[in-house]
Parts: C-alpha cells; sequence; structure tokens
C-alpha cells in the first residue's frame, strides 16, 4: 500500500486539528493596498504575499476585512506593536491549515455540466526565530482534477527557509510560487491559468527581496517545476517591482522569462490597485506572452471593478480577455459578468461569480458561467 494513502485519514485528522486550534495560512489580497498596506509583508512572513500569516495579518481578518468582528482576547492575534523585546527574542511556532473547495455550472446551447472539486486541503507550519530566521513546510492534498489517479493525493507543495538580515532585505529558498502579477487566488483566471502560473507552478526558487515603505523590488531565480511533466518543466527567473503612494494606490510591473525543453517564453506586463476610495477600488493585471520557438505572441488580461457596501460585503464586475496567439484568431476568448464576495468572520471567505463566457471559435454563442467558491483562508 502507498505510503502517502496509508496515512491519509491522519493527514485529515491533523488538518482538522490545525484550522481550529489556529488556522493560519492565507492566500494573498492584494486590493489589501487601498487600505494602506503596500507591501506583502504587513500581513505575511512572505514578501511576496500567501501563506502562512504573520500576528498582524490575523488581526486585519478579523478586524479590516470581515463583517461580524469577534471580540477575542487571542494571544496569537497581537499587533505587532504589541510585542515587547523580549516576546520578539523567543523561537515561535504557528500551525495554520487552508481549504478551498468550487462549485461551478456551465450552461451551453449544447449541454449542462455541473461539478464541485476539492480544489485543495493543506496544512502548514513555521518556526520562527527572532525576526531574522524562519522555515515553513506546506503538505496537502493535490487536487482530484489534476491527478493522473482520479483521486485526492497527498504532496509537499511548498517548503521554504528565509533570512532577514535587515528589515528591508530578506533571502528565501524553497519550494514555491516565483512572485508575479497581483497574485489572485483564482486558478480560473486567464492571467492564472492560460499563462501557466496556476496549478502545478511551485519551483525549487531562491527568492530575493527588496523593500520599503513605497517601493518593493523581488528577484525570483527558479529551477524546474516538479509537479509538471517533463517536457513542460521551465526554469528562469521572475522580477516584480511595485510601487505604492498616496496611501491607496498601487502600481507594478511583472518580468518572466523561462526555458523548457520545447520552448523559450518571455511574459511582461504592468498591474495595479487603484484605491479610488475606501468603498471602491479598480484592480488590473495585463501580460503579453512571446514564445521563442513558435513565434508565437499573445496577451491575457484580468480587470475587477469593485464596491464594498459594508465591510466584508463585496460586489464587483469582472472581465477577462485571453488572445495567445494572435496569428491564430481562434485562440481568442473573454468573460464579463457580475461577483460577489462576502468575509463573515475572520478566516471565512464566500465568493461567487456569474459570467458570459465567448470564444472566437463560438463567436455567436457566448455561454453562462457560474462560479461558488468556499475558503477557509486565515
Amino acid at each position: 500500500m502507498n505510503l502517502l494513502k496509508r496515512y491519509r485519514n491522519i493527514v485529515l485528522v491533523l488538518f482538522l486539528f490545525a484550522f481550529f486550534i489556529d488556522p493560519s495560512i492565507s492566500w494573498g489580497f492584494p486590493e489589501m493596498s487601498r487600505h494602506g498596506y503596500g507591501s506583502c509583508v504587513a500581513c505575511h512572513f512572505s514578501p511576496s504575499g500567501g501563506g502562512i500569516l504573520n500576528d498582524y495579518g490575523r488581526t486585519l481578518s478579523n478586524e479590516l476585512l470581515s463583517s461580524y468582528i469577534l471580540d477575542e482576547k487571542d494571544e496569537t492575534d497581537l499587533k505587532i506593536g504589541d510585542l515587547n523585546d523580549q516576546e520578539k527574542e523567543n523561537l515561535r511556532f504557528y500551525l495554520g491549515a487552508d481549504v478551498r473547495s468550487v462549485g461551478t455550472f456551465v450552461e451551453t446551447k449544447l449541454y449542462k455540466e455541473s461539478r464541485y472539486i476539492l480544489m485543495q486541503m493543506d496544512l502548514e507550519g513555521r518556526v520562527q526565530y527572532r525576526e531574522k530566521f524562519g522555515m515553513s513546510i506546506r503538505p496537502g492534498l493535490l487536487e482530484k482534477s489534476t491527478t493522473s489517479s482520479g483521486e485526492n493525493e497527498f504532496f509537499l507543495r511548498t517548503y521554504s527557509f528565509d533570512y532577514t538580515p535587515i528589515e528591508s532585505i530578506s533571502l528565501r529558498l524553497g519550494r514555491f510560487r516565483p512572485s508575479f502579477g497581483l497574485g489572485v487566488a483564482n486558478h480560473t483566471l486567464y492571467v492564472r491559468q492560460d499563462l501557466e502560473f496556476g496549478l502545478r507552478s511551485e519551483s525549487h526558487a531562491l527568492e530575493f527581496s527588496w523593500l520599503s515603505d513605497s517601493l518593493s523590488i523581488i528577484l525570483t531565480p527558479f529551477a524546474e517545476q516538479p509537479d509538471r511533466n517533463q517536457s513542460l518543466r521551465e526554469r528562469g527567473a521572475t522580477l516584480s517591482l511595485s510601487y505604492f503612494f498616496l496611501d491607496h494606490f498601487k502600481v507594478g510591473l511583472s518580468l518572466f522569462r523561462g526555458q523548457s525543453d520545447t520552448q523559450i517564453r518571455t511574459i511582461a506586463g504592468p498591474n495595479w490597485v487603484l484605491g479610488i476610495t475606501d468603498k471602491i477600488f479598480f484592480m488590473s493585471e495585463i501580460d503579453w506572452q512571446s514564445i521563442d520557438s513558435e513565434m508565437k505572441q499573445g496577451y491575457a488580461m484580468y480587470h475587477r471593478f469593485n464596491y464594498e457596501w459594508v465591510q466584508g460585503v463585496h460586489t464587483y464586475i469582472p472581465y477577462q480577455l485571453s488572445f495567445l496567439d494572435l496569428g491564430l484568431p481562434t485562440s481568442k476568448k473573454e468573460s464579463l459578468g457580475v461577483g460577489a464576495q462576502f468575509f463573515p468572520i475572520k478566516y471565512f471567505e464566500l465568493n461567487f461569480e456569474w459570467l458570459k463566457e465567448r470564444t472566437s471559435a463560438n463567436d455567436s454563442q457566448p455561454y453562462d458561467v457560474a462560479l461558488l467558491l468556499f475558503h477557509l483562508y486565515y
């Protein structure tokens, strides 16, 4: 019997224990910059965002994101300024979990299809020594739709070792997703899925980051992605630049250069989060891709116009366009719709989208796509 499968039930029990004791993994929410948080390290240990939250990030999950603010005296929910010098010297342990599931419904003139997918179920543990050294490990269940056996499989998603010699500079070594673009936690976005930054894109990488109050620079050389087929594994580097200004606006530029056994890809493009008011923000990413070996060029983009009615309750308009081969008109597709996002209490997110999607191959017949995402994100 496969050793991983043998201990699957143990992993599930540990997951439930970790989540209810200290659920401390989160994907990044880049729109937090509209509240004055221009750097991901305000909430995350990782300079590029995502992964386990720091103490201040846990506090913001309750006080800034959620509709109902829990009045808790949890020692882990401390603001950074509340920690005294002695506490900062201590060895600290963090344990968390993350689960994401999605239900989808697609209706065309020819067929209807509905599916439910357990996208991920992860544990993450972190050891932090003072403010300079850290180590994280994140095992989980690989999504059923991406495995050859058609079953959820236990695997090691990410791990990393990081060192922060001074507050503005950090190094991270391990297996993780290199920094690129907005970093929105939605694998179905064209700028994630079509550009191959979604599932199975974790790489063996070394991340260099330099952060100031307004400017961030993250350079990430990476090796091959071990969860991809051999011919699709890329090696190269990413560079992410961002500038935060006027307390509510963030603009960035991302560059990617990767080479596999069959092709060389170059991707570049801007991204931004504009906090127009405390209630309204506009978020976008536009990426241009060139594949040298195939002489193929194209682009993908994502836009979201968002309004927050009351704290934790959002409605938005998402628009996407993908045209990755300008020489092949049938490669073009786009979607436009409406969405609603709800953070009832800290650590929980519900997200619904209804989209009209159109492909050039079937230009006169747009079809309906609906998605319901349930996310325990803390």
